[in-house]
């Protein structure tokens, strides 16, 4: 299976995809940690790498949409973060 194109559940599924905590290091703990808190107060997604996986994988956005989003600087952080998370990137 190519793992950057997910096509049904079962991809899903097959996912290891990690928490925002499993993570992040100390210094940007406060940034993701609220970032997280924000979507799921907001009740947008129950938490940050479920809403990564469906914008990007099913609603196509791009990731310089989804730093935008989210008040992210820098798309590499983002890239960089959804890689750790386990999100397949295309």
């Amino acid at each position: 299976m190519n793992m950057t194109q997910l096509k049904d559940l079962q991809d899903i599924i097959d996912l290891e995809i990690k928490s925002v905590k499993e993570v992040i290091s100390p210094n940007s703990r406060k940034d993701w940690i609220g970032m997280e808190k924000e979507l799921i107060e907001s009740e947008s997604a129950p938490s940050l790498p479920a809403y990564l996986l469906y914008e990007y994988h099913f609603n196509n956005e791009s990731i310089h949409n989804l730093a935008k989003k989210l008040e992210i600087k820098d798309n590499n952080s983002l890239r960089n973060m959804m890689i750790k998370m386990g999100i397949p990137i295309t």
